[in-house]
């Protein structure tokens, strides 16, 4: 909580007693506000009418003319802020006709913000009424609300210990030309809003912003959490899809080269690539694989909305200025205000220029007479955002914070009733955070709070420490034994030739692509029908060869007959045994053309390595 804000609260809960009436009283979230107005505030016809300054400006007060806020382009709002400042001179207090549409938040309200928004929620529940007085710029605003001119200054003026001191305030000639010396003297509210001076000027994409915008907390620990489940997944699919047959073709038994692909597929699969080149096999692993998809498409669109709103915030916020010291020379814009009382004190290094309104800063700073704007950050961001300043332009990051509060003559009984009423409305939570919202574009009004409390989740990063480190110890070890291997084959071979055999079996395993694992698959099939094809050609050729042995035996036996027939029979049997031998040479013949067939007959076979057939070049 900043320091004025702290003080404001103890200051308003020691005064909460005062606050509170036995029969009147009106219940903030808990906080009990007088709702009796102060005799001095009312009107003839009894009720409590109060006074409230209002100085127009963008997001907290837009002045409304003829129904409208604002514009669409940088000049028609220009022209709005013109057109509104020439219709209404300083000072001038608002009819009841001209406030009706304030209390029904209708387009004919003489302002319409932020503002507004609380100021009419918090008079409705006390049941008083208000109305607008315009000024031209804070300075005369606030010496009206010192001075009693007006019961109260409602536009987001900045809370500090100098205007709160009375010492040494002087009072200046005519209040419509008051300047940031008369303010003083003043009492503030319980703060409902921050914010803070910060500076537009010339800025290219800063890496270092860029990067700092990345390097969150809730980055981290989504990019951890998703880097873990990326590794898990990947070593249960492997787990999974290696036992089987099919699942071994795409996940290798191997665990490094398994646990790879596991790994390669959890990322195609979370990100919804899906390359087709590797995918689950089984029907528990399709289930599996369908999971994995909703889960991961929930991961990467949050990292990637986590990037997207890192870049956003770095081209809001790429100018690392931290102080003015930082544009030395250079021409700042400012406008009457709290911007006066930081120039005077932070400025000397710059060359001050002070115009009426920070539309005429914008169209200068567009223009190139001037190098910066000082103001408001969060209206500097409206202009960027718009697109109202150019594409070189850009913002930087609070350099001075800053409370705002309501402001009141020293004393004021109203102080007391308006600050319980905003910490009763800031303690409920809801109204105020939808207005921040509303207004400011916060989604939630301790976001900032919240993501600066938020601690890395030092578990998540243990885990994917530990994971990394088992993959690269397994890898060192893999290698180590690599080499190992390659020296005892090589007796007398140098270290160096050693690690360069063994990165290069290394890169023949990371070359085994899922493609190249079921073509060996099938060269392996294939060898083994022809091993078997070879086998039953064995058979047959020892079937023939007993068959020949039988018919040698057969010969042989009929040859001995011949003989002794051919001694019986005489010279007679000349012609018979002739033509015997003829038959005789066709057998030998016969016999030597079949062991022709079972000595060149593959007996090498069961030799081959289907890994040299597949060698690649």
């Amino acid at each position: 909580m900043p320091p004025m804000r702290l003080i404001a609260s103890v200051l308003l809960v020691s005064s909460l007693p005062q606050l509170v009436t036995a029969d009147i009283a009106g219940d903030f979230a808990g906080v009990a506000v007088s709702k009796t107005c102060p005799q001095k505030y009312r009107s003839g016809t009894g009720r409590c009418k109060l006074r409230v300054a209002f100085v127009p400006q963008e997001i907290f007060a837009m002045p409304g003319v003829d129904g409208t806020y604002g514009g669409d382009t940088f000049a028609e709002e220009a022209l709005h802020f013109t057109k509104f400042d020439e219709r209404y001179a300083a000072g001038h207090a608002f009819s009841d006709e001209e406030m009706a549409g304030c209390f029904t938040q209708q387009t004919n309200c003489p302002a319409s913000g932020m503002d507004m928004d609380i100021m009419v929620k918090i008079f409705a529940e006390l049941d008083w009424d208000f109305t607008l007085v315009a000024y031209k710029n804070y300075p005369t605003a606030l010496y009206a609300t010192r001075a009693g001119i007006v019961d109260m200054g409602w536009f987001a003026a900045a809370v500090t210990g100098k205007r709160e001191a009375c010492a040494g305030c002087p009072i200046p000639a005519d209040p419509l030309k008051a300047t940031s010396e008369n303010v003083c003297c003043l009492d503030f509210s319980y703060p409902y809003a921050e914010g803070g001076l910060a500076l537009a000027s010339k800025g290219g994409g800063s890496p270092t912003s860029l990067i700092s915008a990345l390097m969150t907390v809730r980055m981290l620990n989504v990019s951890m959490l998703f880097l873990l489940l990326l590794m898990i997944t990947g070593h249960l699919m492997w787990a999974i899809e290696s036992r089987t047959e099919l699942g071994s073709v795409y996940f290798p038994k191997a665990y490094l080269h398994g646990v790879f692909q596991g790994i390669y597929w959890s990322c195609t699969t979370a990100t919804t690539v899906g390359y087709g080149d590797t995918g689950p096999t089984t029907g528990i692993t399709k289930i599996f694989t369908m999971i994995w998809m909703f889960v991961g498409i929930v991961l990467s669109g949050t990292v990637a909305g986590l990037m997207s709103s890192a870049l956003t915030v770095s081209d809001l916020q790429n100018l690392d200025i931290s102080s003015l010291d930082e544009l030395k020379g250079q021409s700042v814009c400012f406008i009457p205000g709290y911007y006066d009382e930081y120039m005077a004190k932070e400025g000397a290094s710059v060359r001050a220029r002070r115009l009426n309104t920070i539309t005429d800063c914008v169209a200068s700073l567009n223009a190139g007479s001037v190098d910066a704007i000082l103001y408001e950050k969060h209206s500097l961001d409206r202009y960027i955002n718009n697109g109202w300043l150019g594409d070189k332009f850009a913002v930087t990051d609070i350099i001075l914070p800053v409370d705002y509060g309501v402001a009141f003559e020293e004393g004021s009984e109203l102080r007391n009733r308006v600050s319980a009423a905003l910490l009763g409305l800031t303690t409920e939570g809801t109204f105020m955070t939808q207005i921040k919202k509303k207004w400011l574009g916060d989604g939630d009004a301790g976001t900032d709070d919240e993501a600066a409390d938020e601690e890395v989740n030092w578990n998540l990063v243990y885990c994917v420490a530990a994971f990394l480190g088992w993959l690269i110890l397994a890898n060192i070890a893999k290698f180590a034994l690599a080499i190992r291997t390659v020296r005892g084959r090589g007796r007398g071979q140098t270290f160096s030739a050693s690690i360069s055999e063994a990165m290069k079996e290394d890169r023949w395993e990371a070359w085994r692509t899922p493609a190249f694992n079921m073509i060996e698959r099938a060269v392996k099939e294939s060898i083994g029908e022809i091993r078997g094809e070879l086998k039953e050609m064995k058979e047959q050729q020892a079937e023939v060869s007993r068959e020949l042995k039988e018919m040698k035996e057969q010969q042989a036996e009929v040859s001995r007959n011949q003989q002794k027939l051919l001694a019986e029979a005489g010279e007679g049997g000349a012609a018979l045994v002739a033509r015997m031998a003829k038959l005789e040479n066709r057998i030998d013949q016969d016999s030597i053309s079949s062991n022709r067939i079972e000595g060149g007959s593959p007996r090498n076979i069961d030799t081959l390595d289907p890994t040299k057939i597949l060698t690649p070049i």
